[in-house]
């Protein structure tokens, strides 16, 4: 594993690349750190050296690789990282071609998932739009469309969750952004309501988090995201 120092700029985002491919980690290194607004923090190339690099430098944003044949593995890493803090903001970094591993990946914790390969102004866009904040629409796309070939590779059909009325209407409301009161006022229902429906939401879609019950509602075609 390589470490580089913290610099000075408090307005750059601070990754840690964990890839176990020595020259995928720099490409991607390169590619995103080219924008003068993300620094690497430190690169690991298995989970147990990207546990304890998370621990000593607590980055903005981890590049999780989801396969490494040795050591830890990614989907490990990130509940371990996860369980140590529950804030962790995690992407996990794939191929176009993703394994059926990458849905236990996000189920672990990770906000969402994006190709090694996809554009740089888009791996650009996903580390910076999750510290912005709690919700990402290029990412939400982008682990919508790897879901999507996960299941077209593995002939996979998962059957839709059905939900009430009231439910369907408030994910449609959170897809907008909007808080508990809000929705509340709107539905002219308690908060507490709200956030029942909510929670019956994460149980039927098998989300930890508004980033995955997002990301899993947009590929049942619940919602529409920009």
């Amino acid at each position: 594993m390589t470490v580089n120092p913290r610099p000075g700029e408090k307005d750059v985002v601070r990754v840690l690349i964990v890839d176990d491919d020595t020259w995928t980690a720099r490409a991607l290194a390169q590619t995103i750190t080219a924008s003068g607004q993300i620094e690497i923090v430190a690169h690991a190339h298995e989970g147990t050296a990207a546990v304890e690099l998370f621990r000593i430098h607590r980055p903005d944003v981890v590049l999780m690789d989801v396969s490494m044949p040795r050591g830890m593995n990614g989907i490990d890493a990130t509940e371990r990282m996860m369980g140590n803090d529950a804030e962790a903001k995690i992407i996990l970094i794939t191929t176009s071609c993703p394994s059926p591993a990458l849905r236990r990946a996000l189920a672990s914790g990770a906000l969402g998932a994006v190709a090694k390969d996809a554009p740089a102004d888009v791996l650009v866009d996903v580390v910076l739009s999750v510290v912005a904040g709690p919700s990402s629409a290029t990412l939400r796309e982008q682990t919508a469309e790897l879901l999507h070939a996960v299941d077209a590779s593995t002939g996979t059909d998962h059957p839709v969750p059905r939900l009430t009325a009231a439910e369907l209407q408030t994910l449609q409301l959170l897809a907008r952004g909007w808080n508990y009161e809000e929705i509340a006022a709107h539905l002219v229902v308690s908060v507490n309501t709200v956030k029942t429906h909510t929670s019956h939401l994460r149980q039927k879609l098998d989300a930890r988090n508004l980033q995955q019950l997002l990301v899993t509602a947009r590929a049942y075609r619940f919602i529409d995201l920009p």
